[in-house]
């Protein structure tokens, strides 16, 4: 077992709503009333729909346990069928939404309905759609058993949560309906928009980038803690509880609202944990009220409601089998990390001497190599190793609370470095300096040319989840540690796997640092202050010719020509290039 909330019955209400399959059900159900506006819609040559038909689009979404298989089927190994006497095929998609697309047409094959999904960009309405049911099972819980009369505080918060408003949107790939409206310009599709959201009861948000951004949902969150923290008490189970939810909910609330470049796999892995902190939250309410807990096998990887227990079990059930956190991180964890670390101490030896651009604040800074690099998270990784090593093999407190303290920490400090790998590297195949490899599968539910960067996002999003859980164990309950080192052990998985599957682009490295000679602006200027050449303040000098403005080799020679230093010292300025401009980086990167 994983995850204790995968096993205790009082969770199970929430796999309705926060499962896999509840997920895929409640995405099917967005999908297919979206298609059903879209047939009232005049001027896109939608035909009318019959009431059979609508009939069966509305029950498109009521999946079973083997519906979801073929979803899961077609994303990650791909599907052949039979439906209705014709077969069917499709590749495999890695990627959920197309598979459930995908899923959909197959279920349409065969009917008068065919048609509907033949060449349409069907844009997926995401979030949220359940959020409603977990708020009135939470209000429900908090009446029956928790709250009195007198307890204002409590009755205001429960009833902020019950009639709590969510935002959504429905404004395409990156919040213009720029698809909608250059195939069909004619349709008022931002009262469509409108009217189609406001049907699910949220508040329509036309200002989004490719994600609605989540405030109100971080704002739901920290509503939930709050409720959590005025609940606390001596009951120590309970507040154990209480404390998980809320390490969860606060991370979430900081998470999800911020959506720098649109890193939308990270969010997409951090909300499939919405579940997990609001069944830690239903069992400390249990715990409160003095009722024991159940416990049973779950029946279906696809019902249960922690992803380390369902969509994700195949990559952390190593971690079944061992019986104390020790054991557990020596045998499973250290080698996943050493892993990771093989592959960066190839690469940096590798692309030692690939001079590339670097960046500080963003913008064009001292060139390195891109060996470098890589060389610097090895470093980084191999110092937190040797830590853990150290405080695990001596045999003195061998269980002790405050040295499993210190093992979680240090495991958080490795997945704060994977994190920060994950961006780094999701900056770079922004900038096309690293290139994925196109494996044939989809990139993009909606736009064909992407390679979406799956697996540094999934990093980054399951570091924020595996880091709330982990500085709780080090702080009160040393019982989850599997669940905490679950998400820290596919952190590590998934960003190997998203570093297996890049190359580094030379020209576009090499291309991106010629472009930028104003980078040799600190060489001069620090060649400049030796005392022989008389200049007063070469840092001003420099900053004059080139903050600012677009500067080439030819300009930064004929800058130094016009300088009244020694000949000898203009050739040496005027020979620098930024592709030399490295200093000890090639030697760093190999050793």
């Amino acid at each position: 077992m994983i995850s204790i909330i995968d096993s205790v019955d009082t969770t199970k209400i929430l796999s309705n709503y926060f499962s896999e399959k509840a997920l895929m059900s409640s995405r099917i159900f967005v999908e297919t009333k979206y298609l059903l506006a879209l047939s009232q819609v005049h001027g896109i040559g939608f035909r009318k729909l019959t009431n059979n038909e609508k009939e069966l689009i509305r029950s498109l979404h009521d999946i079973s346990t083997e519906d979801y298989a073929i979803i899961k089927t077609i994303e990650t190994k791909g599907f052949a069928g039979e439906k209705r006497g014709k077969s069917i095929t499709f590749e495999r998609t890695d990627h959920d939404v197309k598979a459930m697309e995908y899923f959909l047409r197959y279920q349409l094959t065969g009917t008068s309905l065919e048609d509907c999904f033949n060449n349409k960009n069907i844009k997926l309405f995401l979030d949220e759609v359940f959020v409603a049911a977990i708020d009135k099972s939470l209000k429900t819980s908090i009446i029956s058993s928790l709250i009195s009369d007198e307890n204002t505080q409590l009755v205001e918060l429960r009833d902020k949560i019950a009639n709590f408003q969510l935002t959504a949107k429905l404004m395409g790939a990156t919040g213009t309906l720029a698809a909608h409206y250059f195939a069909f310009p004619k349709v008022d599709w931002l009262e469509f928009s409108k009217k189609f959201v406001e049907s699910f009861g949220f508040k329509a948000n036309y200002h989004v980038t490719q994600v609605e951004p989540k405030d109100s949902l971080a704002r739901l969150f920290m509503l939930t803690a709050l409720m959590n923290e005025s609940l606390i008490s001596n009951n120590r189970k309970a507040n154990t509880y209480f404390r998980k939810a809320n390490s969860l909910f606060y991370a979430f609330a900081d998470k999800l609202p911020v959506s720098r470049l649109q890193r939308d796999l990270s969010d997409s892995t951090v909300q499939r944990n919405i579940g997990v902190a609001f069944s830690y939250t239903l069992l400390a309410l249990k715990a409160l009220r003095g009722e024991e807990f159940s416990y049973s096998k779950q029946s279906s990887t696809y019902d249960t409601i922690s992803p380390l227990a369902g969509r994700y079990y195949k990559d952390v059930k190593d971690l079944e089998q061992f019986s104390d956190i020790i054991s557990a991180v020596t045998a499973a964890y250290i080698p996943a990390i050493a892993l990771v670390i093989s592959h960066l101490d190839a690469k940096a030896k590798e692309y030692a001497l690939l001079p590339m651009l670097a960046r500080t604040h963003g913008q064009a800074a001292t060139p390195t190599t891109i060996g470098k690099e890589y060389r610097v998270f090895v470093e980084r990784l191999q110092a937190k190793i040797e830590e853990l090593n150290k405080i695990i093999f001596p045999a003195s407190s061998a269980g002790s609370s405050l040295k499993i303290a210190e093992i979680v920490h240090i495991i958080a400090c490795i997945n704060t470095i994977i994190k920060d790998l994950a961006v780094d590297f999701w900056i770079y195949i922004k900038d096309e300096w690293i290139m994925q490899k196109n494996t044939g599968t989809v990139g993009s539910s909606t736009m064909p040319h992407k390679i979406n960067p799956i697996y540094f996002e999934n990093a980054e999003g399951n570091v924020c989840v595996a880091n709330a859980l982990l500085y709780g164990i080090a702080s009160y309950d040393e019982s989850g540690w599997k669940e905490a080192l679950g998400y820290s052990l596919l952190a590590a998985k998934s960003v190997l796997k998203g570093l297996e599957k890049t190359a580094v682009n030379e020209t576009k490295i090499s291309t991106a640092l010629h472009e930028h000679p104003e980078v040799l602006a600190e060489a001069y200027q620090t060649e400049l202050r030796k005392p022989e050449y008389k200049i007063a303040d070469p840092y001003i000098l420099m900053k004059q010719f080139t903050q600012g403005k677009q500067v080439t080799l030819q300009l930064l020679h004929a800058f130094v020509d016009s300088l009244s230093i020694p000949q000898a010292a203009k050739e040496k300025l005027k020979a620098l290039t930024p592709e030399h401009y490295i200093g000890v980086a090639a030697v760093l990167a190999g050793r």
